[in-house]
C-alpha cells in the first residue's frame, strides 16, 4: 500500500524530534498542576493532589493497611508503603502503595493497588490532577496546532501542515485529526477518572487485571503508529485520516514573505542571488531550481504590527532593544516591585494575613504575577536583542541577552530560596503544622487550673478562649511547650493578661511559650524549670527579615515589662540554638515573680489537693485526671460540648524539646 505523498520540498520530523517536542509540551503542563497542587494540597487537607512533575518522595513501610483501606480479599499483600511527594517541604501528594511481590526462581512478580491518602495519612476518595495531564495536552496542541505550535514544537522547529502543500492546516483538518486521536487515547483518559471517583479497588483482582491491560491497548496502537513512522517514513494514522503531516523548519532555509507583502520586498528577494541551501540542494535560483524549492511552507500573513498592542509588540521583540531594556525590564520593575512592595503592606497592616489559607492565596497570587512580568520582560528583551545583533548591533545585544540570563537565574535562585521555602511554612500551617507535634489543653484541680502542653498552632487562641468562657473559676494556666507560632503565642498570652490569670511552669516552656508565660499576673516556676529564648524565624527568611523579626520580637519583650538589655540578651541565641537564663536573673528581670522549690510540685494556691472526679468515679494520682462534663448543678466546671473529646484526652503528650521550633 502506497502512503500519501508528501512534497519534496518539505522533511516531516523524525521520531525523536516529535519525542523530544512531546516530552517538553508534557513537562510544562505537569509543571503547571504541580503548582495548582502545591496550593490545593493543603487547602483541601489533600484531597487534591498531583504525583507528578519535579518533587521528592519519602517512603515509610507500614505494619498493616489504614482503617477504610479496601482492597480485594484474595490479594494477600505483603508489602505496603505511604509515600509522600513534595518540593522543598511543601507537600503534593500522598500515596498508599499496597504490593504483592512473589519470587519465581529468576522472576520476580509485582502487583500493587495505590490508594490516595489525606494530608493525616487517612484513606480518601479525593482528585488526582493527574487525570488532566492527557486532556490538556490535547486541548493545547489541538489549539495551537492552526497556529505556531505548542512550544515543544517551536523549540523543536517543527509544525504541523497540509501533506499536499506544506501549508499551515485548516481548522477542519486539525479536528479530524485530534478526534481520530481522542478515541485511540480514550480508554487512558477514560479509566483514570473511573479510578478516581469509583471504589473499583474492591473489584476482584483478576477483573482488575483485565481492565488495566484494557486500558493501555491505546498505547500499543500509538506504539505501533510510531514505529511505522520510524521504519516505513509515513505518517500516523491519525495524521493520514486528517491529511496533516508534521514537518521540519529547519533555520537554513529562507523565509518567503507573506501574500501580503509589498512589491519592493519581492524585488529584493529576486535580487538576493544564490538561495541558501535546503538539505542537499545547493543550487542557485539562476539554475533553474524554484526559490519554493528552497524554502519552507508559508505561515500565515503577520498581523500588522501597529494593531498590536505595546504589550503584546513587547513580548514579540518588535519594539527597540533600549525601550524594551531601560523601560519595560527596568522602569516597569521598579514599578512593579514597588507596587507589590505596597500591596503586601497592606496586607500585613490590614491583619489579611491573619488567617493562612489567605495568606497562601495572597502569597500565591503574588508570586504568580513576578512570575508572569519577569517572564514578559525577559522574553521581550531577549527577541528584542536578537533583532538588534540581526541588525548588525551584536555587542549590545549580546550585553542585554547576557543580563536576561542573569535576571532569569537570579528571579529563580530568589524563588527556590525565598518564596517557595515561605510558600511550603504557609501550606504547612494550613495542613496544621504536623511537625509541632499534637497539644492538648487538660483541666485540674475543679477547674481552677488549666494545663496547655504541645505545639502552639493556628487555632490554639480560639480554643484556649473557648475554655476561659467555659471555666469561670480558672485561676492558673500551666505551661509545657516546645514553642510554636508567635502570633498564637501573644493572642494566648493577651487572653491570660485580659483575664487577670497565673502562669505556671513546671517542666519547659521554650521559645514562643515564653510569650504566653509572660502574660500571667503572677509568673511562677519550679526550681528545675526551664524557660528558653532564641531569635524568631521561619522559612525561606533573609539577612534583612531576621534583622526586622529581631528588633520586633525585643520591641515585644519590653512591652511584657522585661529590660532592653535582656531582651537583646534573648534574641542573641541563633534559632538553632536556645539560650536557659538562670533562676537569678529570672527574678532580678522579672520574667518570673517567684521560684518554687523542685520537690514542691507547684505552688499551695495554685493547686487543689482535692481529686478530680472522673467518669468512672476514679482518681489519678497528682490531680491530672481529666474532668469529665457533668451537668450544670454540680460543683465542677460544665464545658462546651465541642471541647469533650479533647477534655477526655488519656495522659500529656511527652515530647523531647527541640533546639529548632520552626517559628520562634
Amino acid at each position: 500500500m502506497t502512503d500519501q505523498s508528501l512534497s519534496s520540498n518539505f522533511k516531516r520530523a523524525g521520531v525523536w524530534r516529535r519525542l523530544t517536542a512531546l516530552l517538553i509540551d508534557v513537562m510544562i503542563i505537569a509543571v503547571i498542576l504541580q503548582l495548582c497542587a502545591l496550593v490545593l494540597f493543603p487547602l483541601t487537607h489533600g484531597r487534591i493532589q498531583f504525583s507528578g512533575g519535579i518533587y521528592t518522595i519519602k517512603c515509610s513501610k507500614l505494619d498493616s493497611l489504614p482503617a477504610g483501606v479496601a482492597i480485594p480479599a484474595d490479594f494477600n499483600a505483603n508489602v505496603i508503603v505511604d509515600c509522600q511527594n513534595s518540593v522543598l517541604g511543601l507537600q503534593s501528594a500522598r500515596t498508599l502503595r499496597v504490593q504483592r511481590v512473589t519470587r519465581d526462581g529468576a522472576i520476580t512478580k509485582e502487583i500493587h493497588i495505590d490508594s490516595m491518602l489525606n494530608a493525616d495519612g487517612a484513606p480518601i476518595m479525593g482528585l488526582s490532577l493527574g487525570i488532566l495531564l492527557l486532556p490538556l495536552l490535547l486541548a493545547w496542541r489541538f489549539a495551537r496546532d492552526d497556529r505556531q505550535g505548542t512550544p515543544g514544537r517551536r523549540i523543536c522547529r517543527m509544525r504541523l501542515a497540509r501533506v499536499d502543500d506544506g501549508c499551515v492546516p485548516s481548522a477542519s483538518e486539525v479536528r479530524r485529526r485530534y478526534l481520530l486521536l481522542l478515541v485511540i487515547l480514550s480508554p487512558l483518559i477514560i479509566w483514570p477518572v473511573i479510578l478516581s471517583f469509583f471504589p473499583v479497588t474492591a473489584l476482584p483482582e483478576n477483573v482488575l487485571i483485565a481492565i488495566t491491560l484494557a486500558s493501555y491497548g491505546p498505547v500499543l496502537v500509538v506504539g505501533l503508529a510510531a514505529w511505522r513512522q520510524v521504519y516505513v517514513r509515513s505518517d500516523t494514522w491519525y495524521d493520514r485520516f486528517a491529511g496533516t503531516s508534521v514537518i521540519r523548519a529547519e533555520r537554513t532555509t529562507i523565509q518567503l514573505e507573506s501574500a501580503s507583502s509589498t512589491a519592493p520586498a519581492m524585488d529584493r528577494l529576486a535580487e538576493a542571488g544564490p538561495a541558501v541551501p535546503f538539505g542537499d540542494a545547493g543550487r542557485t535560483a539562476s539554475e533553474g531550481t524554484p526559490i519554493s524549492a528552497a524554502s519552507p511552507p508559508p505561515l500565515p500573513p503577520a498581523a500588522d504590527q501597529g494593531k498590536r498592542s505595546y504589550i503584546a509588540r513587547h513580548w514579540r521583540g518588535e519594539l527597540s532593544l533600549p525601550l524594551s531594556y531601560w523601560v519595560n525590564g527596568g522602569l516597569v520593575g521598579v514599578i512593579a516591585g514597588a507596587t507589590i512592595a505596597v500591596i503586601a503592606g497592606l496586607i500585613v497592616h490590614e491583619q489579611f494575613d491573619a488567617e493562612p489559607v489567605p495568606a497562601l492565596l495572597w502569597m500565591s497570587a503574588i508570586w504568580l504575577c513576578v512570575a508572569l512580568l519577569t517572564l514578559w520582560q525577559l522574553v521581550g528583551i531577549w527577541r528584542s536583542a536578537t533583532r538588534y545583533r540581526a541588525a548588525g548591533k551584536g555587542r549590545w545585544g549580546l550585553v542585554a541577552k547576557v543580563m536576561v540570563v542573569l535576571g532569569a537565574a537570579s528571579t529563580l535562585l530568589q524563588f527556590f530560596m525565598q518564596g517557595l521555602p515561605q510558600l511550603a511554612g504557609v501550606a504547612e500551617i494550613v495542613a496544621g503544622d504536623r511537625s509541632l507535634g499534637p497539644h492538648q489543653f487538660k483541666v485540674l484541680a475543679y477547674g481552677e487550673m488549666l494545663e496547655f502542653s504541645g505545639g502552639i498552632k493556628f487555632g490554639v487562641a480560639k480554643e484556649l478562649e473557648d475554655f476561659l468562657s467555659a471555666m469561670p473559676e480558672l485561676k492558673t494556666v500551666r505551661l509545657d511547650s516546645v514553642g510554636g507560632r508567635i502570633r498564637e503565642a501573644q493572642k494566648m498570652s493577651d487572653l491570660i493578661k485580659a483575664h487577670g490569670l497565673s502562669t505556671l511552669v513546671e517542666k519547659q516552656c521554650l521559645s514562643a511559650c515564653t510569650i504566653v508565660f509572660l502574660g500571667g499576673k503572677d509568673r511562677a516556676i519550679l526550681s528545675s524549670a526551664k524557660l528558653g529564648f532564641h531569635q524568631p524565624t521561619y522559612r525561606g527568611i533573609t539577612a534583612a527579615e531576621r534583622s526586622h523579626s529581631v528588633a520586633a520580637e525585643e520591641e515585644r519583650l519590653q512591652r511584657l515589662g522585661l529590660s532592653r538589655a535582656f531582651a537583646e540578651r534573648a534574641n542573641k541565641a541563633e534559632p538553632s540554638s536556645m539560650w536557659f537564663p538562670e533562676g537569678s536573673e529570672l527574678l532580678r528581670e522579672h520574667v518570673v515573680t517567684r521560684i518554687v522549690p523542685a520537690q514542691t510540685r507547684a505552688p499551695a494556691k495554685l493547686m487543689s489537693d482535692a481529686p478530680i472526679s472522673s467518669s468512672n468515679g476514679a482518681a489519678r494520682k497528682g490531680n491530672e485526671q481529666v474532668a469529665a462534663p457533668v451537668s450544670p448543678q454540680a460543683t465542677v466546671v460544665t464545658l462546651p460540648r465541642d471541647l469533650v473529646q479533647r477534655l477526655q484526652s488519656s495522659k500529656p503528650v511527652n515530647r523531647v524539646p527541640s533546639s529548632i521550633t520552626g517559628q520562634k
